[in-house]
């Protein structure tokens, strides 16, 4: 059966509940006065909460309970590092929150296949650009992001081969230079990656 136009607007902001746990004006895509009417009626019904729980999403916010239960969550540090790609529709950085370099300067990340962010806690430690070719550590990079941020990477080989974007990890630059004498040139050779005039390569 066909849905009505309150039950499609209910399951477009089920869906956006789902995904993000927290939805604003940033995030409701398109008519913003529609689905705050929506999220509204939820919340008469005790299916949402409302209120200010995310820096940097502008006005009223919308959020299921089990999400401002993360929200609230201690950190720690012990947290894995984790591949995402930049066109992962869950993926909010370089969309709707900003990515700075070690320098805080802004970094244009486009929304592209091959290219990745690595998070820890949450927050992106690392962009990696053209298959991994460009790796650009973010502002909240810190040195012992480092053997995550390897495992992660690594981790693209060990998926079945017709699964992998790539046959080979191949890195030229780190943060705007030549890897080849970089800090993280010897880590990254400890390893396994293999030195190949220019450039450091996983097969």
């Amino acid at each position: 059966e066909r849905l009505s136009p309150e039950e499609r607007d209910e399951a477009r902001a089920q869906l956006l509940l789902a995904r993000y746990g927290v939805v604003a004006r940033e995030l409701a895509q398109g008519d913003w006065a529609t689905m705050r009417h929506t999220l509204l009626r939820m919340e008469y019904g005790g299916e949402v909460v409302r209120g200010y729980f995310v820096a940097g999403l502008s006005g009223e916010q919308y959020a299921l309970a089990d999400a401002l239960a993360d929200l609230d969550a201690p950190s720690r540090r012990a947290e894995p590092h984790v591949l995402v790609n930049m066109i992962d529709p869950a993926n909010l950085w370089g969309r709707i929150f900003a990515l700075s370099r070690l320098d805080g300067s802004r970094v244009s990340a486009p929304r592209l296949p091959q290219n990745w962010l690595v998070f820890r806690q949450g927050r992106p430690r690392l962009l990696a650009e053209g298959y991994g070719r460009e790796l650009t550590p973010l502002a909240g990079w810190e040195d012992v992001d480092l053997p995550g941020v390897i495992a992660a990477l690594q981790s693209l080989m060990e998926r079945p081969i017709l699964q992998r974007p790539v046959r080979r990890l191949e890195i030229t630059t780190w943060n705007c230079g030549p890897v080849r004498g970089s800090a993280v040139f010897e880590p990254l050779v400890a390893a396994g990656f293999s030195a190949d005039g220019s450039k450091l390569s996983w097969d």
